[in-house]
C-alpha cells in the first residue's frame, strides 16, 4: 500500500484474496491511512488483530441488562419492546433479536437469576407457587414411634423466597392451613395462585382451566387472589416451586435428618425445627458468586412493597360438604356413625345441612 501498488498485484503477491487486502486497506485508512507504515509494523500481534479483527462482542453494542431486567418486572413489558427501544437508542451496530435474547439469559445465569423459561417472566408479587415434596419427613413421637410428615412448600418466583410447614398429610385442609401461613409469613397477598392439578384443590382439570375446590375458590376470594391450576402433566408452568421443592428436600429434610431422625413433641415442635432450617435457607446468599445478596434480601428491597394487603383476620376454612339422604330419611353429617332426620323431599336428593 506504500508504494502504491493494487489492489490485484498485492493480492497477488501476498497470496490472499483481493476483498482482505480490501478490508485491511479500509482499516488502515480509518486509522491515520498508510503513512506510518513503520510503525504498525512495530506494534505486536496482539495489538494488530485487536486493530484490524476486533471481537464481536465489542463490536455490537451491550445493553443495560440492569436496566432491561428492572423494566421487565413492569406489567405488560416484554423483550421484544425492550430490544425495539434498545435497537432504536444504539449508536454502534445493535445485535440481533435471537442474540439479545441469547445475551440476556446469558445475563441472568451469571448473575444468578436463572435462565427464563419460555415467555414465563417472574414479576414482582405476581404469583405465587404451591405444592407438597415428595420426600416424608420422618420424625420421633414422646413414645419413641416413627412418624411422617408432608411438606408444604410455597415460592415467590420473582425473589425465590421460599416457606415450608409440615402436616401430617395432603387433604385439602392441610392445603388451605399452609396457604394462609405462607401469606401471613410473606406479609401479603400475590395476584395469582399457581397450583397442580390434586384433588383436594381441583375438582376438575382442563388442559385450558381446571375447575378448583369450592374452598379453595372461597379463600382466594377473601384474599382477593385468582387461582389458577397448571395444565395436566405440565410442572414447567411451577417451575419455580418445583425447584423449591428439591431445595427443601435437600436444606431441610435432609439437612434435619442427616445426623439422626429428629424428636418432637408434636408436629409445632417439628415446625419450630423446619422454621429454623428455613431461616438458614431464605437469609443464605445465593450460590452464584456475582451475587451476594439472599431471597430474604431480595425480597425486602424489590417485592414486598407489590404484595397485596391481608385482612384483618385469616381465612377460617369451612368443610363444605354434599350430603345425599338415604331410604330412613337421614344423612350422616359428621363420621362419628351419628345419623340426622331430614325431610322426605331430600330424599333420595342431595340435602345440604
Amino acid at each position: 500500500m506504500q508504494d502504491g501498488l493494487a489492489i490485484r498485484v498485492t493480492a497477488q503477491k501476498l497470496g490472499i484474496s483481493k476483498s482482505s487486502v480490501s478490508l485491511l486497506s479500509q482499516t488502515a485508512l480509518s486509522h491515520g491511512g498508510g503513512a506510518n507504515v513503520a510503525e504498525w509494523i512495530q506494534l505486536p500481534d496482539t495489538q494488530l488483530l485487536e486493530t484490524f479483527y476486533p471481537s464481536t462482542t465489542k463490536a455490537y453494542q451491550e445493553p443495560n441488562w440492569v436496566d432491561v431486567q428492572k423494566k421487565l418486572a413492569r406489567r405488560n413489558v416484554t423483550l421484544k419492546l425492550l430490544y425495539d427501544a434498545y435497537k432504536s437508542q444504539v449508536v454502534r451496530r445493535p445485535y440481533i433479536y435471537t442474540s439479545f435474547c441469547r445475551r440476556y439469559s446469558e445475563w441472568r445465569q451469571t448473575n444468578g437469576l436463572g435462565v427464563p423459561k419460555g415467555n414465563v417472566q417472574a414479576i414482582p408479587g405476581e404469583r405465587m407457587e404451591i405444592d407438597f415434596a415428595g420426600d416424608n419427613l420422618k420424625w420421633i413421637d414422646p413414645n419413641c414411634e416413627v412418624q411422617r410428615a408432608r411438606l408444604f412448600i410455597a415460592v415467590l418466583p420473582y425473589s425465590n423466597l421460599i416457606y415450608a410447614e409440615a402436616f401430617p398429610n395432603e387433604k385439602q385442609q392441610s392445603w388451605t392451613s399452609g396457604i394462609v401461613h405462607a401469606l401471613e409469613y410473606f406479609g401479603g397477598t400475590p395476584q395469582i395462585l399457581v397450583m397442580d392439578n390434586a384433588k383436594a384443590l381441583v375438582k376438575h382439570s382442563s388442559w385450558y382451566e381446571g375447575e378448583v375446590q369450592q374452598t379453595v375458590r372461597s379463600l382466594c376470594n377473601y384474599y382477593d387472589i385468582e387461582p389458577w391450576a397448571c395444565e395436566p402433566r405440565r410442572p414447567k408452568q411451577k417451575n419455580r416451586v418445583e425447584a423449591g421443592v428439591g431445595l427443601a428436600q435437600r436444606r431441610i429434610i435432609a439437612a434435619m435428618e442427616l445426623k439422626r431422625t429428629p424428636m418432637a413433641r408434636d408436629l409445632d415442635h417439628l415446625n419450630e425445627q423446619v422454621k429454623a432450617k428455613l431461616e438458614e435457607l431464605n437469609n443464605a446468599p445465593f450460590t452464584a458468586t456475582e451475587r451476594s445478596n439472599s431471597r430474604r434480601q431480595m425480597f425486602e428491597e424489590e417485592e414486598r412493597e407489590f404484595l397485596g394487603r391481608l385482612p384483618l383476620q385469616a381465612f377460617c376454612p369451612l368443610d363444605i360438604r354434599v350430603l345425599v339422604g338415604d331410604r330412613g330419611h337421614c344423612v350422616r353429617i359428621s363420621g362419628d356413625g351419628h345419623r340426622y332426620s331430614t325431610q322426605p323431599e331430600y330424599t333420595p336428593a342431595s340435602a345440604f345441612p
